[in-house]
């Protein structure tokens, strides 16, 4: 080969591997591009879907549209797999920033799938079968599409509790709990009267123990009395069974109760608040639930434990699993007691810290005591809901 065709050929190389180098920066730069573009759609949507429920109820006071919720946290799922395979993908050495980058926004994402599983539970097809079997008046078909309704009620029940924000869960329980549980209590009077002279009739009571057979017609009385005013198939063809089975079976006398021993005194939980500083609230939800809610920088000092009776001891025995068995005695003659959280748990009790070490809810196991009275357990549940400004 001549020497000037060998310079070619050289010059051509190092042109060609200028071009390659020259290349792979833009490459990278165009991959980082796309995982970064990736991650911001899904923490947008997942955010977005979250706020379509949760700003709907605490600022207008409403349910969403059930179509639109589903729409978007069905977004914001296709979208948060889609970063993650991009991550996968592309991240290169930034996957770990790049994942903890997604997955901040990820409870979002949980708490919109949460209120679509709620809604998801079908009640209405459980009232739409309750109402046919009590339409055709078949005694055992109400009973069991009642225990279908009810059961369905419940697992919704279930489902709500898993959502985030009070003001969504009290409205999804109006809107569909409640009205489901007033449709089955309508033919509880029957189902009680039902379930007894089905019990008389299966165990041949009349023949086999005549008293015991009494003993439950008397226990129905007043259901049967109210059933007698309905003009109900159902009410109808249990009033048959009932005058067939009972016939001129005069129900037992009711046995003369033996008065009872003196009670002994019993304590119980009237009330709990706390000192919480830094702009945190805390308020009464349901039964034993409190929601505790602030910035992630209010701080939890204390909890004040209100009882029926003075002189009592509150022995915190457990926090979110961990024991503690720490007592705390009223000594001023209250009803009333202190506990000092950072006597309980060696760790600071702001939300934030609270949020990460207890997750969404702490639940706080006390038992109250004192002498001559028995001793009750109550287990208090704190809902932790951090709201930091965005």
């Amino acid at each position: 080969m001549s020497k000037k065709k060998t310079m070619k050929v050289v010059t051509a190389a190092v042109i060609a591997g200028l071009a390659i180098t020259s290349v792979a920066p833009a490459q990278s730069e165009a991959a980082t591009n796309s995982v970064d573009k990736a991650i911001t759609k899904a923490t947008n949507q997942m955010t977005k879907a979250f706020n379509v429920y949760y700003q709907a109820a605490k600022y207008k006071g409403k349910l969403p549209s059930t179509t639109t919720i589903r729409k978007e946290a069905k977004l914001a799922r296709q979208y948060y797999e889609a970063a993650k395979k991009e991550i996968s993908k592309k991240g290169g050495s930034k996957k770990a920033a790049y994942t903890k980058k997604l997955e901040a926004k990820k409870p979002y994402l949980t708490r919109a799938e949460n209120y679509v599983a709620a809604v998801n539970v079908n009640i209405a097809a459980k009232k739409t079968a309750f109402n046919t079997a009590v339409e055709g008046g078949t005694q055992r078909k109400v009973f069991l599409a009642q225990q279908a309704l009810n059961q369905k009620n419940a697992e919704f029940k279930k489902a709500v509790a898993k959502v985030f924000g009070p003001d969504t869960r009290r409205f999804l329980l109006a809107k569909y709990y409640t009205p489901a549980e007033k449709l089955s209590a309508t033919v509880d009077a029957e189902m009680a009267v039902y379930q007894v002279y089905r019990e008389i009739e299966q165990k041949d009571l009349i023949e086999k123990d005549l008293a015991k057979a009494a003993e439950l017609i008397a226990s129905v009385e007043k259901q049967v009395a109210a059933i007698e005013k309905k003009d109900t198939k159902l009410a109808k063809n249990i009033m048959k069974a009932v005058k067939k089975i009972r016939g001129p079976l005069t129900p037992a006398p009711a046995p003369v109760p033996t008065p009872p021993p003196a009670p002994t005194p019993e304590l119980a939980l009237n009330s709990v608040q706390a000192a919480v500083s830094n702009g945190g609230t805390l308020r009464h939800d349901t039964a034993n639930k409190y929601i505790l809610e602030g910035p992630s920088t209010a701080v939890v000092n204390s909890l004040i434990v209100g009882a029926n009776l003075d002189g009592f001891t509150a022995t915190v025995v457990s926090v979110d699993g961990y024991p503690v068995n720490k007592s705390f005695t009223d000594n001023d003659g209250d009803t009333s007691i202190t506990v000092n959280l950072n006597d309980v748990l060696p760790i600071e009790f702001n939300l934030g810290t609270m949020k990460t070490f207890f997750g969404e809810e702490a639940a706080v196991v006390i038992n109250l005591s004192k002498a001559g009275a028995k001793t009750v357990t109550e287990t208090i549940t704190l809902d932790i809901e951090v709201v930091d400004a965005k």
